[in-house]
């Protein structure tokens, strides 16, 4: 993604996918529970665009577990977040009672526009094999109860932070089923809990898509625009992220931190120590 210009206080950043090529639901089909939700031998994957959808559950004598990956490009000039990001999801259907966990993704997607969709076999068998539904590589905890008809925020965590500040680029997040679908040995589902069992949020590119929030981020560029940083208004003058002064270098003397008089006594220059 190009940098993100901005001006004012910065106290976050709302990331949004750029289109509906963006996400990937994968669903995998298998009669056993452990290889549809582990992509075994015999697994059958079909991939959909426009559309999120977080679901396992028993479909007649088949197990169905469907994984949505969403990417959110970071900005280029991102170089921190004070605060762990939030993950906006617009639910849209009532009956859903349980919860979800975003987990990481293993797979090193690239910067193409339609990254996550368009090879239905490969890229989807990919994604949902190398997805990451364990407490060590989870983004949120699933503790958040889901609602209708209203944005809800799934609280990420620090491993969040440190796939969108640090790590940059590209971030995936996908989406999983917490009673079913995560951790070493989740239960199967039973018959008769398809509605239950299936969460239903807007897609991206529509108006209530999918929303990374950066909360408190750190931005800057090489030509050294001043961002004003922090809700109290704190002026980090001697950060090398606060830029005080044009520079197309990472770091300025300390003395060049604040415009104009160095000093109380009105000196431009440093202090020196000379002999008579």
């Amino acid at each position: 993604m190009s940098e993100l210009r901005l001006a004012g206080v910065v106290t976050g950043s709302d990331i949004k996918p750029d289109d509906s090529l963006m996400v990937n639901q994968v669903t995998n089909t298998h009669s056993n529970f452990n290889v549809a939700r582990s992509g075994g031998t015999g697994s059958s994957f079909a991939s959909a665009s426009n559309s999120v959808i977080v679901s396992t559950y028993l479909d007649g004598s088949d197990y169905k577990v469907i994984r949505p990956s969403i990417v959110f490009r970071i900005p280029d000039n991102l170089i921190r977040l004070d605060e762990n990001p939030q993950l906006l999801l617009y639910g849209s259907n009532a009956s859903y009672t349980g919860s979800i966990v975003a987990v990481s993704n293993g797979v090193n997607v690239s910067t193409a526009r339609s990254v996550l969709y368009g090879d239905h076999g490969v890229l989807g068998e990919t994604l949902f094999k190398n997805t990451q539904a364990v407490e060590s590589a989870a983004f949120s905890a699933g503790n958040e109860i889901l609602r209708s008809s209203l944005y809800n925020t799934i609280q990420l965590n620090k491993l969040g932070k440190y796939y969108a500040g640090f790590l940059k680029g590209n971030f995936v997040i996908t989406l999983t089923s917490k009673a079913h679908d995560f951790g070493n040995s989740p239960s199967a589902p039973s018959a008769g809990q398809t509605r239950h069992n299936t969460a239903y949020f807007s897609a991206p590119g529509s108006a209530t898509g999918p929303v990374l929030v950066l909360r408190k981020p750190w931005f800057i560029n090489s030509q050294g625009d001043e961002f004003p940083l922090g809700e109290d208004f704190t002026i980090k003058a001697f950060e090398t992220q606060a830029n005080q002064r044009n520079r197309a270098v990472e770091q300025l003397p300390f003395s060049t931190a604040i415009k104009g008089p160095a000093s109380m006594r009105m000196r431009n220059s440093s202090y020196e120590v000379t002999k008579s």
